[in-house]
């Protein structure tokens, strides 16, 4: 699947110009979604109803509104123009920032029972291992998804980062801030029981260390 890196101005693309996002402005949208900041995003509603075919959110919302086409959402612009950018794009952006731009995206999908989001951010996910440098970015996404398959196969990578980036003495407190809790303990606790947590003088065998894992309960 090709990925296109998000690029930051289309975030406030000519918002202060127009209360309509430039990138979300089809005058035949039979919706208007209406961000918490008054920015508003025209889309088609079978674009939200498509992302979530077994729920009755997106229905139920669109029926209590019968009378007036705007639904207004509690997110600011930023972030529900990277909903949308998930929900209508063929080709979804890359977030390099990882959790600071995942986690709202992945929350909105959730409130709102958007579980083809969830799968498409799954798959980026799995396309930035492509990138070996990612392996960390990739398992604090997993971490957030709380989806234990993705983390392994990202833990699985960790040969290719520093190994002292993800020990508990060495990692730093914005680094794990990134990652839940009960996978960033799960991670140590498989390392250990693997018996490779070391002072750095062995090689840490992470195909056995991701066989070992499960989040912390």
């Amino acid at each position: 699947m090709p990925l296109k890196k998000k690029d930051e101005s289309d975030y406030s693309q000519g918002v202060a110009q127009s209360k309509v996002h430039p990138l979300y402005n089809d005058e035949k949208a039979d919706i208007t979604l209406v961000s918490d900041d008054g920015v508003q995003f025209k889309v088609h509603s079978y674009y939200l109803k498509a992302m979530s075919p077994r729920s009755s959110v997106f229905r139920d919302m669109l029926h209590i509104t019968s009378t007036s086409s705007n639904i207004e959402i509690d997110r600011p612009a930023k972030v529900l123009l990277l909903f949308l950018d998930y929900v209508c794009k063929d080709e979804p952006p890359v977030l390099l920032n990882e959790i600071a731009d995942y986690e709202p995206i992945i929350n909105l999908a959730r409130r709102f029972a958007c579980n083809r989001v969830i799968e498409r951010i799954k798959l980026v996910a799995l396309c930035l291992l492509y990138e070996k440098a990612f392996a960390f970015r990739v398992f604090c996404i997993a971490s957030r998804l709380d989806d234990v398959r993705l983390a392994k196969c990202a833990v699985r990578q960790f040969c290719h980062i520093s190994h002292s980036f993800v020990r508990p003495d060495k990692i730093s407190v914005d680094a794990a801030k990134k990652c839940s809790l009960p996978y960033l303990l799960g991670l140590y606790r498989a390392m250990a029981v693997a018996e490779q947590l070391h002072s750095g003088e062995h090689e840490v065998d992470w195909v056995k260390v991701a066989a070992k894992f499960s989040p912390a309960a």
